[in-house]
């Protein structure tokens, strides 16, 4: 059951995580990242500022995480679910639901009849979301099925 303590921390942890995102997205942060100057600007590029917006600040709260700082498990989704948005939201609407094919752990973009395989950024940061939500001393801890029926014999 969440306290008045971890409400409080997470709504704001959620305005800040909304003004940083429509920031971002106004943002031309390809600028800052490329030491190649940018006149072109593709439509994108907005979608794009706010996965990788997202996906750093994944990163951030995943640290955070491996310190065992307080109230950080629903961000650590909150921020994971945000990245996987955009980062579909691009690759159906830009490239095309029908050019893509999804695998385990990896994209195939079909693109002028030409495949490349790429390994898919929303199912590894889902995958490592999941892993860190999963109570591992809990969980190993419990007696198996086997354990249990070796015991009796």
């Amino acid at each position: 059951m969440a306290t008045l303590k971890q409400g409080v921390a997470l709504s704001l942890f959620i305005a800040l995580f909304i003004l940083l995102i429509l920031f971002a997205m106004k943002f031309p942060l390809e600028e800052v990242l490329s030491k190649y100057p940018f006149v072109r600007r593709y439509p994108w590029y907005t979608p794009w500022r706010g996965a990788v917006v997202s996906l750093l600040i994944w990163l951030v709260i995943m640290t955070l995480r491996s310190f065992d700082v307080k109230y950080t498990k629903y961000m650590v989704w909150i921020s994971a679910l945000t990245f996987m948005g955009f980062h579909y939201y691009i690759l159906i609407n830009y490239i095309g639901f029908k050019n893509i094919n999804i695998k385990p752990l990896f994209l195939e973009l079909t693109i002028k009849n030409h495949n490349s395989l790429y390994l898919d950024l929303g199912q590894i940061v889902l995958l490592f979301t999941i892993a860190d939500s999963v109570n591992w001393k809990k969980l190993l801890k419990k007696e198996t099925i086997r354990q249990k029926v070796e015991g009796q014999g």
